[in-house]
């Protein structure tokens, strides 16, 4: 299996108390990692959004969602369209 290059470890997320900003993080002893994720209405005034509260978490979970992906491709050893497609994900997802 090809090795994600990201900030291995936990990746989680929280809430300011407004609900208008995202904190995803990841943690490891060594590189820590902190994106935030804002929604803004078209006047850059930053919003609550449930739209990007479910964005924070897709991000959040993307390393898992990796993971699991490769571990089924590796399952299979038909070439259908699926499993190529899939192969090609994760080659998008790992910068290959």
């Amino acid at each position: 299996m090809k090795e994600f290059k990201g900030t291995q470890g936990k990746w989680g997320y929280s809430f300011n108390k407004k609900r208008t900003k995202a904190n995803i993080n990841a943690n490891d002893w060594e590189m820590h990692t902190r994106v935030y994720v804002k929604t803004q209405n078209i006047d850059g005034i930053y919003v609550d959004s449930e739209e990007g509260m479910a964005n924070a978490q897709l991000i959040a979970t993307a390393p898992e969602l990796l993971e699991a992906l490769q571990e089924m491709v590796e399952m299979f050893t038909t070439t259908n369209a699926i499993i190529k497609k899939a192969k090609s994900v994760i080659n998008k997802a790992l910068g290959l």
